[in-house]
């Protein structure tokens, strides 16, 4: 009885998918599949070599000489993450972070849209320019479109769709112009304070993630839409500030008051609605 060599693909699908899940939780750095490829496909030599020295006499041996080159195969790149990391991320000749200033010019108003995979995310009012970001990782790019009053400024990870568990990015935006803010993510840890932002809406499309939200100040009725998979949000309501909260979804729990006294009557106030899955909502 021969070891069947079919099973070769799916157990290195399985050290890939592994290698992924260390990286999505962030136990080790942001990976290219493609460079991950790369420094794993030698294991195929490996486990066509163990198939063929010791299948045959022994099967059960062989696959689990397999595993262990597998297993051997993630430890190394958990030791070494630096030869599959994303380019320009603290990779052999990259560097270690990115930082984008996007200067006023003449913007009066803003439009500032945050496009990231899997990570944490920090936000917050107070840059000296119109929008100051760093990233731990290289991938961090600016599109920048002015108008003869306004900036719409888009930030956004090269690699947006592939596995990044362990970025850590810091935007910081102007706090005295009118923001308009957008933040769309995958999995990850995302906190958003715009206390300090002049905020006139606020749009998060996130997964499976957590997300810290500190309302805004607002001149007018200033809109918050929250759309989430499987999340804890947690929203702070600044003292002074009017806002209701409204959420729906299934297996959703809500905890805290969902709307402030003065919420009705007041023209200066924010309302946020959530659209989740099985999620946990707590205000305070």
């Amino acid at each position: 009885m021969v070891v069947n060599r079919g099973i070769i693909w799916p157990i290195l699908l399985i050290a890939l998918g592994v290698a992924f899940l260390l990286s999505n939780f962030g136990y080790i750095p942001a990976l290219d599949i493609g460079r991950a490829i790369a420094v794993l496909w030698p294991l195929v030599l490996v486990m066509v070599g163990i198939d063929l020295a010791v299948g045959r006499r022994n099967p059960s041996a062989a696959l689990a000489l397999q595993l262990l080159a597998v297993a051997v195969g993630i430890g190394v790149l958990a030791a070494r993450p630096d030869v599959a990391r994303f380019p320009g991320s603290n990779g052999f000749g990259g560097s270690a972070s990115r930082s984008v200033t996007v200067e006023r010019g003449s913007a009066q108003s803003a439009s500032v849209r945050m496009q990231v995979g899997g990570g944490r995310l920090e936000l917050a009012g107070g840059a000296t320019a119109l929008v100051e970001a760093t990233s731990d990782a290289g991938d961090l790019r600016e599109r920048v479109t002015r108008g003869a009053t306004s900036a719409d400024v888009r930030l956004e990870q090269q690699h947006f769709t592939a596995f990044g568990g362990s970025r850590n990015v810091l935007v910081r935006l102007a706090s005295d112009v009118p923001m308009s803010v957008r933040l769309e993510s995958g999995a990850g840890e995302f906190r958003l304070d715009l206390r300090d932002v002049k905020t006139t809406d606020v749009r998060v499309e996130t997964g499976a993630s957590t997300l810290r939200l500190v309302l805004p100040r607002p001149t007018g009725d200033v809109p918050v839409r929250i759309d989430a998979g499987a999340a804890t949000i947690e929203i702070e309501v600044p003292e002074g500030v009017e806002a209701q909260v409204t959420a729906q979804g299934a297996l959703m729990s809500v905890n805290g008051r969902t709307e402030t006294p003065g919420y009705a009557a007041a023209r200066d106030r924010v309302s946020v609605r959530i659209q989740a899955g099985a999620s946990s909502i707590n205000i305070r």
